[in-house]
């Protein structure tokens, strides 16, 4: 059975946080199935980690509609078993050796040939261990020994049979998690009859500007590593800009909406609210300079006829030398992490945690994606260089 399309990423992430007892209890299992016969259905039957794992006990019941006898769920594990062995070589049945899929298949008793063999021979009965370690190129005595990551050849063949079951019960858990989702009231159903597209509309306005501000500091800063004066000055007036448009959108969602962070969880809102006083506290402006600003986008409103305001409106013309003597007292190493003290990286830092956190909510909410977020192919410094040049003073050059 495929796993769901959207579950392969989600799997990795829960899989790493899943109970390390489960991950323990499985090894477990499949190490005593290797150690006896092989994964027979009636030694399966006997193991009931694994006959109680939740994408078993769907698959052998037909996502509940059934109820499956024992040897059915066991016949169910032998195949999730199979198909884990499988996943550890690209081309599983490939006579070539090495071959780690062949080796597995092998250790559980799966290989044709090793079907209800010991693992290790007796009385003349010739065991797996043979198998096993002509198709990893082992030396059949070294099979067991500890390499250098302390794990020996066979039980690493084992934790990874065994992380790749995890792994698919964390795919179902996440395809369990959406399904139940799906199922729970619709938003307007809530007690405040909350109308969460309106809502986030509206965030996502702030949003906008947010961005807008988050990129253009950095590209301002950026610039000015690379000694280019004339890109300095365009992101250091374009990014006020867009820090006019963020105050004057907060501004009209503090009038109209009571500046009322309302989102499905509570811990959310705190950081949303949080995050857009923390973007205005490390920038040089004060009340008085954000209420400029906010009257000098309403006049000009355009970006071409802002900037060319910061160049002839006095007010403006003190703002922009505060906003570039702020940027450029950025002295963080581009190769490492952002000093903690820069009051630069203070606001894209909480810029960042402001729209991270709103696409983490609207995310929970919008139900019906089937696919992971997906990264931005819109990376700003690689787009600047293809950008117009910079806006002057003169808008007929």
């Amino acid at each position: 059975m495929p796993w769901p399309r959207y579950s392969i990423d989600a799997a990795t992430t829960i899989s790493t946080a899943m109970s390390k007892q489960l991950q323990a209890a499985l090894t477990d299992a499949i190490q005593a199935l290797a150690e006896a016969q092989g994964a027979t259905v009636a030694a399966i039957s006997a193991q009931a980690d694994l006959m109680g794992l939740g994408c078993v006990v769907a698959e052998a019941s037909d996502h509940g509609r059934t109820t499956p006898p024992l040897d059915v769920v066991a016949g169910v594990v032998a195949l999730f078993l199979e198909e884990a062995a499988d996943s550890l070589e690209e081309n599983p049945h490939a006579g070539t050796e090495p071959n780690r899929a062949a080796a597995a298949r092998a250790a559980l008793g799966l290989e044709p040939g090793t079907q209800g063999k010991p693992l290790r021979g007796r009385r003349g009965q010739p065991g797996r261990i043979g198998t096993i370690a002509r198709w990893l190129i082992y030396e059949p005595a070294s099979l067991f020994k500890p390499r250098q990551d302390g794990r020996s050849p066979f039980d690493a063949l084992i934790e990874d049979i065994a992380e790749h079951l995890l792994r698919r019960e964390a795919a179902f858990r996440v395809g369990e998690q959406r399904l139940a989702q799906r199922a729970r009231r619709p938003p307007l159903e809530t007690a405040m009859r909350v109308d969460w597209l309106a809502r986030f509309e509206r965030h996502y306005c702030i949003w906008s500007y947010v961005a807008g501000v988050r990129n253009d500091l950095g590209m301002a800063v950026a610039s000015l590593r690379d000694d280019a004066p004339d890109d300095t000055d365009h992101f250091v007036r374009k990014s006020l800009y867009y820090h006019a448009l963020f105050l004057t959108e907060l501004e009209r969602f503090t009038r109209e909406r009571g500046g009322l962070w309302v989102l499905p969880n509570p811990t959310a809102e705190q950081t949303v609210a949080d995050a857009v006083w923390m973007i205005r506290k490390p920038t040089p402006l004060t009340e008085i300079d954000e209420s400029i600003l906010r009257l000098a986008v309403i006049g000009w409103d355009e970006i071409a006829t802002f900037v060319q305001a910061t160049h002839t409106d006095t007010a403006l013309r003190r703002l922009v030398d505060m906003w570039h003597e702020w940027i450029v007292s950025c002295a963080c190493d581009p190769t490492q992490q952002p000093q903690p003290e820069c009051r630069v990286h203070q606001c894209v830092g909480w810029a960042q945690s402001f729209m991270t956190t709103l696409d983490e909510q609207w995310d929970l909410l919008a139900d019906w994606y089937d696919v992971p977020r997906p990264q931005s192919a819109v990376v700003p410094t690689q787009l600047a260089p293809h950008m117009a040049p910079p806006l002057t003073k003169d808008l007929s050059r």
